[in-house]
């Protein structure tokens, strides 16, 4: 951990908690804050270090459209495009805590202390009437926020900035009215004053007469800090002691301000930074003063882990800064790190970098056969199990949301959001995820060519307009638009089809209900298709199943069309498209290993303990861990006599397994 560099190191936190201690004590406590910024659109957010001066990029998908409302112990409180949902948000270890949604608006917001204690707690402020003022408490793990009116004269004005803050358990307003307000969560009640003796310094540069005076409230050590400015004019800094405001000496006594517009901190002797007020805006020099504290920028504590650059017995009290380079751990070295990692450690520490991915697929053993995934329309996990080695994963991805699984191809996952005209791509290994433009034709099947990241990737939907008329939709990754093309055909579907619609040799087909193949080209949009009457269904003579109907699955095998048809717990019967004839295949598959689902199925050639068995994404009997397969070597199923209508759940398909394992 001490070797490697910081953006690095915070991506290697995440890893596990082994790994996170390891960064931690291998840390330099840095004393002073840094200053982020944070757009409200993008997944990226700007980090900067003003004594080192240098910026780091963090990549977030959890960020998402949001809004900067406070900051404090290396935490962030954010607020969605909603204005009504809340959370906090760790940007170190990428650790997200939900929050009640909060309708009332509010002037000012704080929180107490680390969403992780247990003293945590979130007060809003804000003025109803001129009389009138509404606070709101709230807490990590509540339910709702609790609102409480107080009668009193509650004044803001645009010269408030950090005006809410938390010392010793109690919350504290101060106004551009010069007065200031207690409120004590605990008890719910409110005390304010009028601090008179508050002298601000007269202003004798007419060229800032139009700019209003800015007024920060902090603390330090326990104590109540107020900071007044005006222009370019020196900020004058006043100190709460026995009920008065006593302003500090020139030199501040050592302290050191980080002052934005949702808070403001106070740090003691930090080297090179003593005696300062420093802002969160990258330009020197004379400064323009509406925008020394950009509406999305403020001030964070550092990574818990950082390697100094500094030598902290200069006595000249300026950073003494050594050389900095980048220094890549042995290839062989990382390579034994992750062969003893586990699955989910490896697959995280695969994200750190692109040298750290390249030892984890170095390590790594290929596993020929499909896993399936388990992905719930709500919460941000899904589950990954391994039928052969019947070993069960569960993956956090925040990312996800509330979406619906679509398709799976080369271990990506096509996903649709709630508003279902959404659509993305996401790698559940790599939480790469590629945006798609909208679609708002609805959809019968859908599916695409390729890997996104592959340049001849192509998605297709289908869809019956009407009884003679088809629509097919294009698009592919980058594109900004789907493009329809309707066509006059008969394309019936029915229950009965699950996996209908599958890329061969950059041709998308369909195999429908009435037994007609189609044929889609995408390059020249033309369709084309032809009645296969002499694929022979088998006759059914399980009457206990006579309910239930066919069910067919169309897939690929080395640039073969195979079709599956099954009925009940009959066994499954397979056919192969040879010069456009339909041949069944074997008893025993010739060593095949089919791998269905309603989405999208997949062959695979010779798997060890898998070979000429049909496998469907479902647990066995109990959810024990094993899949439900049928075998052709013992004409049986296993575990048991299926469920029939669950053997294909609408939240469960395969996916390639990760391209790294031990």
């Amino acid at each position: 951990m001490s070797l490697l560099m910081l953006k690095d190191k915070i991506r290697a936190s995440t890893v596990c908690k082994k790994w996170l201690e390891a960064a931690k004590s291998v840390r330099v406590v840095h004393k002073h804050q840094w200053f982020v910024s944070i757009p409200t659109f993008g997944n990226s957010i700007n980090l900067f270090d003003p004594l080192e001066r240098k910026k780091y990029t963090l990549n977030l998908p959890e960020k998402g459209v949001t809004d900067v409302a406070y900051s404090k112990d290396g935490w962030l409180l954010m607020r969605r495009s909603s204005f009504v949902e809340f959370f906090f948000f760790n940007p170190y270890s990428r650790e997200l805590i939900s929050l009640p949604d909060n309708e009332l608006p509010y002037k000012a917001i704080a929180f107490s202390s680390a969403p992780t204690s247990e003293t945590c707690t979130l007060v809003t402020l804000n003025r109803i009437s001129e009389y009138i003022v509404a606070i709101s408490t709230c807490y990590p793990g509540a339910t709702e926020w609790i609102t409480k009116k107080f009668h009193c004269y509650l004044a803001f004005g645009p010269n408030v900035h950090s005006n809410l803050l938390c010392v010793n358990d109690r919350f504290y307003c101060f106004t551009s009215g010069g007065v200031l307000f207690e409120f004590d969560p605990a008890s719910r009640t409110l005390s304010h004053q009028a601090w008179d003796d508050v002298r601000f310094p007269e202003i004798h540069n007419n060229e800032w007469s139009y700019l209003p005076k800015e007024l920060y409230l902090m603390e330090q050590k326990g104590e109540l800090i107020l900071m007044y400015t005006y222009g370019a004019e020196k900020p004058v800094v006043y100190k709460l002691v026995s009920s008065k405001w006593e302003e500090m000496s020139s030199t501040l006594d050592g302290l050191t301000i980080f002052a934005s517009m949702y808070s403001s901190e106070t740090r003691m002797d930090v080297l090179g930074m003593k005696n300062s007020v420093y802002f969160p805006k990258y330009y020197p020099g004379l400064p323009e003063r509406r925008l020394l504290c950009p509406v999305d920028s403020l001030w964070i504590d550092p990574p818990p882990f950082l390697k100094s650059n500094r030598d902290v017995n200069n006595n000249n009290d300026k950073p003494e800064r050594e050389n900095i380079f980048s220094f890549d751990l042995p290839s062989c070295l990382l390579g034994v790190i992750m062969s003893l990692l586990m699955l989910k450690d490896k697959i995280r520490a695969s994200t750190v970098c692109k040298k750290w991915l390249e030892a984890a697929k170095s390590v790594r053993v290929v596993h020929k056969h499909q896993w399936f995934v388990s992905i719930p329309t709500f919460g941000n996990s899904i589950n990954l199990f391994d039928p052969l080695e019947r070993k069960k994963y569960t993956l956090n991805l925040p990312e996800k949301g509330v979406t619906d699984v679509a398709y799976s191809k080369d271990g990506w996952l096509l996903m649709r959001r709630s508003s279902f005209v959404e659509f993305f791509f996401f790698n559940p290994y790599s939480r790469e995820l590629i945006s798609l433009p909208d679609n708002e034709l609805p959809y019968k099947a859908i599916a695409f060519s390729s890997a996104p990241t592959s340049e001849t990737c192509t998605l297709v939907t289908l869809n019956r307009i009407s009884e003679y008329i088809v629509a097919i939709s294009t698009c592919y990754p980058g594109a900004t638009e789907w493009i329809t093309k309707k066509f006059h055909c008969y394309l019936a579907f029915g229950p009965n089809v699950h996996s209908n619609l599958v890329c061969v040799n950059d041709r998308f087909y369909c195999f429908t209900s009435r037994g007609v193949l189609f044929e889609f080209d995408p390059a020249s949009r033309t369709l084309s298709h032809q009645a296969w009457d002499d694929v022979r269904f088998p006759e059914i003579h399980n009457n206990e199943w006579s309910y239930l109907p066919k069910e067919l699955y169309l897939m690929e095998q080395k640039g073969e069309l195979i079709l599956m048809y099954t009925y009940g717990a009959e066994k499954p019967v397979v056919y192969k498209l040879v010069s456009s004839k339909w041949e069944e295949m074997s008893s025993t598959l010739d060593g095949l290993t089919i791998f269905a689902s309603m989405y999208s199925s997949e062959t695979r050639m010779d798997v060890l303990g898998m070979k000429n068995s049909v496998y469907f994404p479902k647990y066995g009997l109990r959810n024990n861990m094993q899949c439900v397969y049928y075998s052709y070597n013992d004409a049986r199923y296993y575990p048991g006599l299926p469920e029939r209508r669950l053997l294909c759940p609408v939240d469960s398909l395969w996916i390639d397994p990760p391209p790294f394992l031990k």
